[in-house]
């Protein structure tokens, strides 16, 4: 595993926090551009978790106007690259350090588990790739374009959480072995 040996290796608690720290700079830069973008309680189509269909699509993009079109298009251009890849970077450098490498099997979970992450930043890009044809198209939509991109923001939420369920097992599991080694010490 090429990607999980450069992963395991490179990362420290440093790097962590400074890929951490980038990630939360490029979303607040996102946040505070893009805060006009959700509209009348419609959300931007990469944060609808549960996915969307043709006629929410087209509701949404009219919604938006021409101007707002060309904001979301900008930012799926420019920030939606960084924000994905540095965030899910940072939570697989994270899982690297909750899960060490262990050398002696190549087939562990430590070896697979700080990876999901870039499974999510993969269906990410593509998303993106489909939000922008989308708003390229419209009005007319490709309701294949609408269906693969729905289905591939649902996939990046799923692997998302996936993957923070796996930072909190990791850190449940360090505190569980961290108080039974201090439980057997005071014996």
């Amino acid at each position: 595993m090429f990607l999980s040996d450069i992963l395991h290796h490179y990362t420290t608690t440093r790097r962590f926090v400074v890929v951490l720290t980038i990630a939360l700079f490029c979303y607040v830069c996102m946040v505070i551009y893009g805060d006009d973008l959700n509209q009348d309680g419609e959300l931007v189509f990469d944060l609808r978790s549960r996915g969307f269909d043709a006629e929410d699509a087209l509701r949404f993009l009219s919604l938006l106007g021409p101007v707002r079109r060309a904001k979301y298009l900008w930012l799926e251009w420019a920030l939606d690259v960084a924000i994905p890849f540095a965030l899910n970077t940072g939570i697989a450098m994270g899982l690297a350090l909750l899960f060490p490498a262990t050398h002696r099997k190549k087939s562990t979970a430590s070896t697979y588990i700080p990876l999901i992450p870039f499974g999510a930043v993969v269906a990410d890009f593509a998303e993106n790739n489909f939000i922008i044809s989308l708003i390229k198209q419209y009005p007319s939509l490709n309701p294949v374009y609408v269906q693969a991109c729905s289905v591939l923001v649902q996939v990046k939420w799923v692997l998302l959480y996936v993957s923070l369920g796996c930072v909190v097992w990791g850190l449940v599991a360090r505190f569980v072995r961290a108080r039974s080694q201090q439980g057997q010490k005071s014996r």
